[in-house]
């Protein structure tokens, strides 16, 4: 394959001494600190440096207690879109391109030029199409930030104070729309500082959406191109939302902080809420978040 992978246990993470481990991928945050630690531990060792990727569910997981007790600032990206996939793999599909042989050429010429005769596009947009076919692109379906779904647009709303509680967003809403649009909203989550929450909306409805707020001058409502930080539930206290490390990168110090300078690794943090963004599933979205990051 074209990239050498390993993939390994809790007790495994412990106990191998592998060299010039570069990228290590965690597909879902470990119920202790200690786990983390060691599956971590894995790159940047001996003086080297490397990036350890976490996958996570913003709304469900415990990365800030993690972040916490370990001592690691994490650094937060969001979930690639269709779109820097798309761009991703098109490089690789023009380097492929340029591998092939010049004898090739008189074989296929006068298809291209019949294609170029009759298609109506541009040189550069028939290209363009050619290389995504030559990487399994038919198309591009839009997935929405928060909940990955397929024609789905993710909206902040913001209302000039603090959303304590989804009921509270929910009756804001409520203000400017219609119910069958506030039924419509999927995903619903506050943001970490409470300043907002983020929902998803159907992409077709949009205009509708964006429209309805113009009747409550307090409302601000926009589209994401990125995920902020998102309020977490709190599993000590039955599902219920914490602050979600809105303040992040907060050090414990300690032990496990002395332990993340030594081995050099560098953490970053993946907001993932679904799997199969990619093309060709969770296998492309790996790939690209490691390119991304490194």
């Amino acid at each position: 394959g074209k990239f050498m992978t390993l993939v390994a246990t809790n007790v495994a993470a412990r106990g191998l001494d592998i060299n010039d481990v570069q990228l290590i991928i965690q597909c879902e945050p470990p119920k202790d600190v200690e786990a983390y630690i060691h599956r971590s531990g894995r790159t940047g060792r001996a003086g080297n440096t490397g990036v350890a990727v976490m996958l996570y569910d913003p709304r469900r997981s415990n990365i800030s207690k993690i972040e916490k007790e370990s001592g690691v600032k994490f650094e937060h990206v969001s979930a690639p879109q269709a779109n820097d996939i798309a761009k991703a793999v098109g490089r690789e599909a023009a380097e492929m391109i340029n591998q092939v042989s010049d004898s090739v050429i008189p074989a296929f010429k006068s298809a291209a030029e019949e294609l170029l005769k009759n298609s109506g596009l541009s040189e550069v947009d028939l290209l363009a199409k050619a290389l995504a076919k030559a990487v399994g692109y038919t198309e591009i379906k839009k997935r929405s930030l928060l909940t990955s779904m397929e024609n789905y647009v993710t909206l902040l709303l913001e209302n000039g104070r603090p959303i304590f509680t989804p009921t509270f967003a929910y009756k804001i809403l409520r203000r400017f729309l219609p119910e069958e649009k506030v039924e419509a909203v999927k995903g619903l989550t506050i943001t970490a500082d409470g300043s907002g929450v983020v929902f998803d909306v159907p992409a077709e409805d949009l205009d509708a959406y964006l429209a309805g707020k113009e009747n409550s001058s307090e409302v601000s409502l926009e589209v994401l191109k990125a995920l902020p930080r998102l309020q977490q539930r709190d599993q000590s206290r039955g599902g219920r939302f914490g602050d979600g490390g809105g303040r992040g990168g907060r050090s414990g110090g300690g032990r496990n902080s002395r332990y993340s300078q030594v081995i050099g690794f560098r953490t970053v943090v993946v907001e993932v809420v679904a799997t199969g963004v990619g093309k060709d599933g969770e296998t492309y979205f790996l790939f690209n978040m490691g390119s991304i990051t490194a």
